[in-house]
């Protein structure tokens, strides 16, 4: 999600007005939220949703949290007559999880949503597309 005028794109990292924002830290990004640099697809995803009418669900991974959290309330507001589920699953990058390897404790949290405040995906959804087998 670079910004509207950024240059020298490198991995996760880009240089605006000669500073230097790490794309990956939410206190960058907080940065360039308040520099007006951020082009948020909050607005393109409630189109998506909406021109979709089979979406029940929308996972957000990550918490809500300022500045995110503006663009998931307008979200929500703007699809509330849709009955929208709103779900947390834990970040796919598995940062805080513990186990080794990491991917293992993140899908775990992601079929059965183990720990408090996060969800799992959808079982039916995941059995109807055959993501997953009926016995675990």
């Amino acid at each position: 999600m670079p910004g509207k005028n950024d240059i020298c794109l490198s991995k996760n990292k880009i240089i605006n007005d000669k500073e230097s924002y790490d794309l990956i830290k939410d206190s960058d990004l907080v940065k360039l939220d308040k520099q007006d640099e951020i082009i948020w697809t909050g607005q393109h995803i409630t189109e998506y949703v909406k021109n979709n009418p089979s979406i029940s669900s929308i996972y957000y991974t990550r918490k809500s949290s300022k500045p995110f959290n503006r663009i998931f309330e307008l979200m929500e507001t703007e699809l509330a007559d849709r009955n929208i589920k709103i779900k947390y699953l834990f970040t796919p990058s598995g940062q805080g999880l513990k186990g080794s390897p990491r991917n293992k404790e993140l899908m775990k949290q992601w079929l059965h949503g183990t720990l408090e405040g996060y969800d799992s995906l959808e079982v039916e959804w995941l059995l109807k597309k055959k993501l997953v087998h009926p016995t675990g």
